[in-house]
């Protein structure tokens, strides 16, 4: 029995909502959240596109956190061009002051 007013206060309730938005229908007052319903959807649309952008960005940012860890590859020429260069200064300026 409890069941059964449940259900009918549910329909009343239901058909006096429906009864409502006709009435918003025909006097134009839905049209003011249609306009909002899509201002919201493409809201959401920028916001989905710009996280987008930052996971992508956290992501770069995370791969040069981890590559500037990573030993620099060396050539073997360059320590022997380093060398030379340095070994150049010294004589310019009177030797390495070993003698």
């Amino acid at each position: 029995m409890q069941r059964l007013a449940r259900d009918e206060k549910r329909q009343d309730n239901s058909r006096q909502l429906i009864r409502i938005w006709v009435g918003k229908f025909e006097a134009g007052a839905l049209d003011d959240d249609v306009q909002a319903a899509d201002l919201i959807q493409e809201y959401e649309a920028r916001i989905a596109a710009l996280e987008r952008i930052v996971g992508r960005q956290a992501l770069e940012i995370e791969l040069l956190k981890r590559l500037s860890c990573l030993p620099s590859v060396v050539s073997p020429y360059d320590d022997l061009a380093r060398a030379s260069r340095l070994a150049r200064r010294a004589t310019a300026f009177g030797g390495f002051g070993l003698d």
